[in-house]
């Protein structure tokens, strides 16, 4: 692998650039040639054969296959067939939004109210309090997320199954 080819390029961009010299032996210079092998065929000819780390392989078939396997309903970016900036869209950075702590000092003022004054009533009341917190928080924290893609969607749907 004299220059950078597109099997180097893809080993650098795994992080698997100690594959290079083992490739080289076994005079496996093309991505075309591993994709031809399939899946099981990859997996039985690096690791059984060559030797190779069972991780790794994992990481080079998936870049293979999965990004070929990709659904065309996956988002991509495409480039502008104008040079108009009218259309042009810009990226915002959102405000800070504050975890919402509304629920907690209610379950703390309720908790105050009942006149806890034994120590499991107390107890009682500080673990409202801190569940009230815990879900005002994941909350705010769900809000915040951004939600997964339909196809995200799917595959943990099929997963479950």
């Amino acid at each position: 692998m004299g220059g950078v080819s597109s099997l180097g390029a893809l080993l650098n961009r795994l992080h698997l650039e100690h594959y290079a010299a083992p490739f080289e032996d076994e005079a496996i210079e093309d991505v075309a040639l591993l994709k031809s092998m399939g899946r099981q065929g990859l997996y039985d000819n690096l690791c059984g054969e060559m030797g190779l780390d069972a991780a790794g392989v994992a990481t080079l078939s998936s870049a293979l296959f999965d990004e070929a396997d990709a659904s065309e309903d996956e988002l991509t970016l495409e480039p502008n067939d104008d040079d108009n900036d009218e259309h042009e869209l810009l990226l915002e950075e959102n405000e800070p939004q504050p975890p919402s702590t509304a629920a907690a000092p209610a379950a703390t003022s309720a908790a105050a109210a009942a006149g806890a004054t034994t120590g499991a009533a107390a107890a009682a009341a500080t673990a409202a309090a801190t569940a009230a917190t815990t879900a005002a928080t994941t909350a705010a924290i769900a809000a915040a997320l951004p939600r997964a893609s339909p196809r995200h969607r799917r595959r943990c749907r099929s997963a479950r199954a």
